[in-house]
């Protein structure tokens, strides 16, 4: 949170930037306090060199049968002048920062994780200052990306469709990978000894960083062609990162220049190889090739419901609407071949049938032609019964009402 949380807004607390040894004696005495009511308390690896702290970051698991959880009574048991949750698992406390200046204040974050797993992720991307910052940057152009869940793939027909108006998510095309640090590091090419064993100085980071199997210094070059093809969002993400990160500032305005050689590649990797390469390491396959066949088949969808709409003889778009509606209620099929049935069915369900029933496109619409007023005729029926039926029970609802 950068300490801010506290020292912003209406009777703001004083957080003042904490000088290494002040940041370590609070770190250590308050895990130690928190160790009191969780199970594991760990913090993250601190960035290199750092030259002072903004505030104490703390993930953490909660023991088993454990009631005092919620902030309101860990706060008063941390003796926290206030506190704030930041989300569903997350809140911020204000603590003293010694007995000596009690109007000084220091702003203690923990997180609770749910698994060994969460926790030892959520410690690998908030270590090393900006290190998962830079990594990420590196990587977003192949679509691989760091979450708090997860080590992620975008599938980049899916991120396509979705910025191209089609009803698809964005978040249908992320592909969890992996919530595994040493998996994750080994699968990018960076050696797991060298991190665990403790990288001391900035330029020790930036040196392991830059020996990943997909590091391209083009990624940080906003005059780069396919930096310019990110997202707003992205944009202002690396924006955001470059006014307020001062080791990832760093890393490309001072240490990148100095070293021009490194991260040079005579070509583009090819992002569509990468996924399948991670997909296969990951064992990822399977729920990758399904969510692009069903991208197939949405697109397949859209298309096919697209031409009916402009082969169907009406110009208001709630008829049309209807007619459509109609179509995927009142049609069932048998052995692929449409009919009209008087039992009315699912929508969503209709509309996937139509996608794999055995006719072909063209016979498919020339069925509707034909047989798009039967259905529409059960559909303003049923939409009539609906009606009819709300009201009896308004009706029936007032009455009761009055004699009461």
């Amino acid at each position: 949170m950068g300490g801010l949380i506290f020292s912003r807004g209406d009777n703001a607390l004083n957080c003042p930037r904490m000088p290494p040894s002040i940041y370590l004696k609070r770190r250590d005495e308050i895990k130690e306090a928190l160790a009191r009511f969780y199970h594991t308390v760990a913090t993250p690896i601190e960035g290199p060199e750092k030259q002072d702290y903004g505030d104490i970051d703390y993930y953490v698991m909660q023991k088993d049968g454990l009631s005092l959880t919620d902030t309101p009574n860990l706060a008063q048991a941390l003796n926290a002048k206030r506190a704030v949750e930041t989300g569903p698992n997350a809140a911020s406390y204000a603590l003293a920062r010694s007995d000596e200046d009690p109007n000084v204040y220091v702003q203690v974050d923990v997180t609770i994780c749910e698994s060994v797993r969460d926790l030892e992720w959520q410690l690998f991307i908030h270590s090393y200052g900006d290190m998962i910052q830079i990594l990420g940057q590196s990587l977003r152009a192949l679509g691989l990306i760091f979450m708090p869940s997860g080590f992620h793939l975008v599938i980049e027909e899916i991120e396509q469709a979705s910025r191209t108006g089609q009803n698809i998510s964005r978040e249908s095309s992320r592909l969890l990978l992996s919530q595994d640090p040493d998996a994750v590091m080994s699968f990018l090419g960076l050696d797991c000894d060298t991190y665990w064993s403790g990288l001391k100085t900035e330029n020790q980071v930036f040196e392991w960083l830059c020996q990943g199997s997909y590091f391209d210094r083009r990624r940080f070059d906003e005059n780069d062609a396919t930096n310019r093809q990110m997202s707003s969002r992205a944009r202002a993400g690396e924006k955001q990162r470059k006014e307020k990160r001062g080791m990832y500032i760093r890393f490309i305005s001072k240490w990148l220049p100095l070293h021009e050689d490194i991260g040079l590649s005579p070509m583009e990797i090819d992002r569509n190889k990468v996924a399948q390469v991670a997909v296969s390491v990951f064992d990822a396959k399977t729920e990758y090739d399904g969510r692009i066949l069903a991208l197939k088949r949405r697109t397949e969808a859209d298309n096919f419901w697209r031409l009916v709409r402009d082969d169907l003889p009406l110009n208001k778009g709630e008829k049309i609407s209807r007619a459509l509606r109609a179509l995927k209620r009142w049609v069932s099929f048998d052995n692929g071949m449409p009919s009209i049935t008087n039992d009315p069915g699912n929508i969503s369900e209709g509309e996937s049938k139509w996608t794999a029933c055995g006719l072909n496109r063209a016979e498919a619409r020339e069925w509707i032609r034909s047989h798009w007023e039967e259905a529409v005729l059960l559909e303003k029926g049923f939409a009539l019964a609906k009606r009819e039926k709300s009201t009896k029970q308004m009706d029936m609802g007032e009455v009761e009402d009055q004699e009461q």
